[in-house]
């Protein structure tokens, strides 16, 4: 039986509660959030500098690095 949305959490996450799901660091989620506009990401505050991602990104794949800087494995 499917849990009711309250159940789940919050729908909004903060950068640092994302990067404990993921094991990584909370610069790289921000850093995700500026290179892929496609995941859902709110600025929140007076400056806009606060963002909230939203919960499906636990649901997908991580991105993959936006530049070819990153070192191959």
């Amino acid at each position: 039986m499917p849990q009711p949305p309250a159940a789940l959490g919050p729908e909004w996450l903060t950068c640092s509660q994302v990067a404990a799901e993921l094991q990584v660091s909370p610069r790289t989620v921000r850093r995700w959030a500026a290179t892929h506009p496609e995941l859902r990401v709110k600025r929140i505050g007076p400056t806009g500098t606060a963002i909230r991602v939203h919960r499906s990104i636990l649901d997908t794949e991580t991105p993959a690095p936006a530049s070819d800087d990153a070192p191959a494995i």
